[in-house]
């Protein structure tokens, strides 16, 4: 007598079969919904589970009675045709997986085959991948940084020391689960050795050293985007990583991640595009425009709007913050009383009288700026400059006007090879840095960067008798860039020879490539200003 189980389980074969005969999506008993990937070894196909209904009961796929319904089981089916270096590879990513078990590695649920296709089933991880995460979020905090990087970090070492090696590391082999913890997939190309190796038998795995090379690059990336406050310990640890040897790669980051910042969920939303601020955005707004863009008489025009048409002339986030502080200041009602005051004065006067008042405020407000900003002692004394200023600039007389004008640029900056706009943006660095230039250095660093705020600060200490640092490794036919990787619209490019340890974290925005940071590793960044004689130990 055949036994109930072998009952249900052949008609589920059966059904299975002629489900492919009629081109339905039903595989080791999951209703397949759709394809999420391929590549020309497998297909990745979601799939949940589906029930067979009989006289009213439901009963579960592998027909062990009455079921009561539950939660549809959501899964990612592995599907490769049934070759014999397809059952290999199955084989040893099952027992890599086997080994290599634990949190933030993919659960392996099942495996099924027929004469077809082999199937490994996997638990999915709905929150997509790790290069998917840096599409949307250009700027990170440290605490985000923090919760991918030093799990995957902790897991690799976990791993070597069991035996096994991933050996395909990438932004696209790391997935987030439902709760955000970051977990690696893709271990088909994962390597077994003797678990417990020591060091020396370590240094031999090439999958190792992949490893930590790709684990190695991947901070570099995700550390590159912190933004805020810690963004300064994150950019020595990337200069720490780069100037370690392999082996240290996983420690290192392991117990030094914790440093940066307390981990905190990672946030999957795209990041809100901010107002744009820079001095190339400002527009100034005709006193008697209204908001239609008509011209309104004197008598016509609201007591309070020539303060609305002042506003115009400086960045929204300012103007906010001078009224923040007034409204938060005891004298709010004397300032409240006054404002009223030249508001009626205002309304009475003329537009040309008006014109000429705001002319003499102007001026007024110009000629205190430059005495506040003029350096000390600077009557009477010849301009500080560096040596070789003068020879970049006779040398520079014969380039083109856009690469002088303030607001030029290069087509290979706007085009999208980053090893492309890497020599101008080098090049034009040095030219901003050699003349003292800051409104130029809009051209080449990403505003609100590190870059940019270290090369001000470079300039500020030349203005006042410092020193500018040496200039990045020019980037020339027999010193090409190397492109370490490239993620959307950002990309890690090292410059000079192979033995170089300047690399440079560039974006792509509206205008173009734009330089974020420079790494160096173990050193100081060139293009950062000197120490100051009494440095604040609390900084960073």
């Amino acid at each position: 007598m055949l036994d109930t189980r072998d009952l249900v389980a052949r008609d589920v074969g059966a059904r299975d079969r002629k489900a492919r005969d009629l081109g339905a999506r039903d595989l080791a008993g999951y209703r397949v919904l759709r394809s999420l990937a391929s590549d020309q070894d497998a297909e990745v196909l979601l799939g949940h589970r589906s029930a067979i209904a009989r006289d009213g009961d439901s009963v579960d796929d592998r027909g062990t009675g009455p079921l009561r319904p539950t939660e549809v089981q959501t899964v990612a089916i592995k599907r490769s045709p049934a070759s014999d270096s397809a059952w290999q590879t199955a084989l040893r990513e099952c027992a890599a997986l086997e080994r290599a078990r634990g949190d933030h590695v993919v659960d392996l649920l099942d495996m099924d085959a027929d004469d077809e296709s082999i199937r490994l089933i996997f638990e999915r991880l709905p929150r997509g991948d790790l290069a998917e995460l840096l599409s949307i979020r250009p700027r990170l905090d440290a605490g985000e940084a923090v919760t991918v990087l030093a799990p995957i970090a902790s897991t690799l070492l976990r791993m070597h020391a069991a035996g096994v090696a991933h050996g395909n590391l990438s932004a696209s082999t790391v997935l987030f689960r439902e709760d955000g913890a970051p977990t690696l997939i893709g271990f088909s190309n994962a390597r077994l050795f003797e678990p417990g190796a020591p060091e020396v038998v370590l240094e031999q795995v090439d999958a190792v050293g992949r490893d930590r090379a790709a684990l190695g690059t991947l901070a570099a990336l995700v550390l590159g985007r912190v933004d805020g406050a810690r963004s300064r310990a994150a950019r020595e640890l990337i200069a720490d990583l780069q100037g370690c040897d392999d082996e240290s790669v996983l420690p290192l980051l392991a117990s030094r991640l914790f440093e940066v910042a307390a981990a905190v969920p990672v946030r999957f939303e795209p990041d809100v595009q901010e107002a744009d601020t820079s001095p190339s955005a400002w527009r100034a707004i005709p006193v008697g425009v209204v908001a239609d863009g008509s011209i309104a008489s004197p008598a016509e025009q609201p007591s309070s709007h020539w303060t609305t048409a002042v506003a115009r002339l400086v960045p929204e986030p300012l103007v906010q913050r001078v009224v923040d502080t007034v409204e938060g200041s005891t004298a709010a009602p004397a300032f409240a009383a006054a404002a009223k005051a030249i508001s009626r004065r205002w309304g009475a006067w003329t537009a040309g009288r008006r014109r000429l008042v705001l002319a003499v405020v102007a001026a007024a407000v110009t000629v205190v700026i430059a005495m506040a900003v003029a350096p000390s002692g600077a009557a009477g004394k010849a301009p500080v400059a560096a040596p070789s200023a003068s020879r970049s600039a006779s040398s520079s007389s014969g380039t083109s006007s856009s690469d002088e004008q303030p607001g030029g640029s290069s087509p290979s900056v706007s085009g999208d090879d980053p090893l492309a706009a890497v020599s101008w943006l080098v090049s034009v660095r040095d030219r901003c840095l050699r003349s003292l230039s800051v409104p130029c250095l809009d051209r080449v660093d990403e505003g609100g960067s590190s870059a940019l705020s270290n090369d001000q600060s470079t300039i500020r200490v030349a203005e006042q008798g410092g020193e500018l640092p040496d200039p990045l490794p020019a980037v020339t036919s027999d010193r090409p860039a190397v492109l370490i990787e490239r993620l959307g619209d950002s990309a890690l490019v090292r410059l000079g020879q192979a033995a170089s340890t300047v690399s440079l974290l560039l974006v792509k925005g509206d205008g173009g490539w734009r330089i974020r940071d420079v790494v160096v590793a173990g050193a100081t960044v060139p293009g950062t200003p000197a120490a100051s004689p009494s440095p604040n130990p609390t900084a960073g």
